[in-house]
């Protein structure tokens, strides 16, 4: 049996100040991926919402938490961008450590040369060393026992080609990036899941609504939540080592919710 495993994100892992980075990951069968796109499709319809957003369902979750009625499994993996960029690499302190001069052109193309080269450079290293680890460890929680399967992911963070080679070098084959998800009734789920996760993380305050979703909705779905699997383990921590005792004491208590 074909399964399909959608993913979408929250947070951004380019901004220095950001402590989160949320990738989730729905698997789902075919058969009970047609139940969630009736169930989608038919909010769409009768609410004219194009598509349902952690927003808008956190507005209106009680209309809307039909979609979690179908069978699936979520899986939550999580980056800590300051970490990353408070790492020190190399490359990255050869090239900030360039004057401006070494580039050509007037002034203002020099600063942009050396700006779009800095951030070339700390994007490859997040995709192949940060999200590698997102995706691999996905593909270790999910995919292990399928003989079958295909993820579908909505467009990442980074280039789409370079984004599927690094999934290919992890073994992932079948894979399909959608521009617009509103179509794509699964990538919704894992959105409404990451927004949700990622509130659960940064919001100290007037979080009710959040947690009520989480608890109600998205952790029984939740797989290996105690496994002691490092690549496993759910919520997710990438490099598990570098992550700061709040945010692993944060995890804790959401897994105790």
């Amino acid at each position: 049996m074909l399964y399909l495993i959608f993913s979408d994100e929250a947070g951004t892992w380019s901004n220095r100040e950001e402590d989160y980075y949320v990738r989730t990951w729905i698997s789902i069968s075919l058969e009970e991926y047609v139940k969630l796109q009736k169930e989608i499709f038919y909010i769409q319809k009768t609410t004219g919402t194009k598509e349902i957003k952690w927003g808008n369902f956190k507005r209106n979750y009680q209309k809307y938490s039909d979609v979690f009625i179908p069978n699936f499994q979520v899986y939550i993996t999580l980056s800590i961008p300051r970490n990353f960029f408070s790492r020190n690499y190399r490359i990255l302190t050869t090239l900030q450590s360039l004057d401006e001069e070494v580039f050509t052109g007037d002034e203002k193309i020099k600063i942009h040369l050396r700006r779009k080269i800095i951030n070339s450079a700390q994007a490859v290293i997040f995709l192949n060393y940060f999200e590698r680890q997102h995706i691999e460890n996905s593909k270790v929680a999910l995919a292990s026992n399928l003989l079958d399967y295909k993820y579908i992911v909505d467009t990442p963070q980074f280039i789409d080609r370079e984004w599927i080679e690094v999934a290919r070098e992890v073994g992932i084959n079948n894979l399909e990036i959608k521009k617009e998800s509103e179509s794509v009734p699964g990538i919704q789920i894992a959105g409404i899941t990451a927004g949700c996760f990622y509130d659960l993380l940064s919001k100290q305050e007037n979080n009710d609504i959040a947690i009520e979703i989480y608890k109600k909705l998205i952790k029984p779905k939740m797989i290996d939540m105690y496994s002691s699997d490092r690549q496993k383990a759910n919520p997710n921590i990438i490099f598990y080592g570098d992550c700061p005792d709040d945010i692993r004491s944060k995890i804790t208590n959401i897994r105790n919710l």
